[in-house]
């Protein structure tokens, strides 16, 4: 019998018909008996569908042109000096389509792997480094999240909800209030013992993901993806959109204890943490 753990590892692969006969079978009758996972099985289902619903044919780039027509070429003049060599003739062209369809292939896949990162995420890195390389750059420098939270809403046209308690091995260092291309945002910086993770939080926003690395979790959608050598993690909630950055992937987990620090807190913490 599956447990929770181990049927959501296999969540893709069972969308996705991969898994064998038994194993389905195990993942149906967990499903059945255990509704978070079900819910987070439709909710991922769900993305996938609306995904598949966007994505749309996209043309070939100029240099996969240029390589068919060289192809197409390159066999036209090798038909007409073996125009009376009958089978020879035929095997040149069956390997002269079996590269040019390579090459298209290589290129599409490419297409389809290749992730999009939100431009949020961008953004959540470049405030990250910009403290990292100077930190008096950064606006106001306290560890009391009610002050933070008071200083944040006199200067944004949303209210960032800051969880008031402390949290142990949490220390708030400062934020500042920061905008790109008309969106505004509150940058938080944190200590988490020798980690400096940061937390980009604007209101929330309707964030679509090219890329399969997606984890549905207590129906929220979490996007960990690593750019420029850190360590992100977005994700979407009724009241905000959030990213993580931190050059330690563990640190990025961990502080998700800012903002659930108690025990049902706790609890969701170590269950999103035995998904990854």
């Amino acid at each position: 019998m599956y447990a929770c753990p181990d049927v959501m590892k296999l969540m893709h692969a069972y969308l996705d018909g991969e898994l064998d006969v038994k194993e389905s079978i195990r993942v149906q009758t967990h499903l059945q008996e255990c509704s978070i996972c079900r819910d987070a099985f439709a909710s991922e289902r769900a993305f996938l569908d609306l995904l598949r619903s966007h994505m749309s044919a996209t043309p070939a780039p100029a240099f996969a042109r240029h390589l068919v027509s060289v192809a197409l070429a390159r066999e036209t003049r090798g038909r007409r000096r073996e125009c009376r060599r009958g089978f020879a003739r035929h095997a040149a062209w069956l390997a002269v389509s079996g590269a040019v369809a390579a090459a298209l292939g290589a290129v599409a896949l490419s297409k389809l792997t290749a992730p999009t990162m939100p431009g949020m995420v961008r953004w959540a890195v470049a405030e990250h480094q910009a403290y990292e390389r100077d930190p008096d750059s950064l606006a106001l420098h306290s560890s009391d999240p009610q002050a933070v939270s008071r200083w944040l809403k006199d200067r944004l046209h949303f209210s960032p909800d800051l969880p008031s308690e402390r949290v142990k091995g949490v220390t708030l260092v400062g934020a500042q209030a920061v905008a790109e291309g008309g969106n505004h945002a509150a940058h938080l910086v944190y200590r988490l013992g020798d980690d400096t993770v940061s937390l980009l939080l604007t209101p929330p926003e309707d964030v679509r993901f090219s890329s399969r690395d997606v984890i549905a979790f207590k129906n929220i959608f979490f996007h960990p993806a690593d750019i420029d050598g850190y360590h992100t993690l977005q994700w979407s909630d009724h009241r905000h959109t959030y990213v993580l950055v931190s050059e330690g992937r563990q640190a990025v987990y961990r502080a998700c204890a800012i903002c659930h620090s108690a025990t049902v807190g706790r609890d969701i913490i170590s269950g999103f943490r035995s998904e990854l």
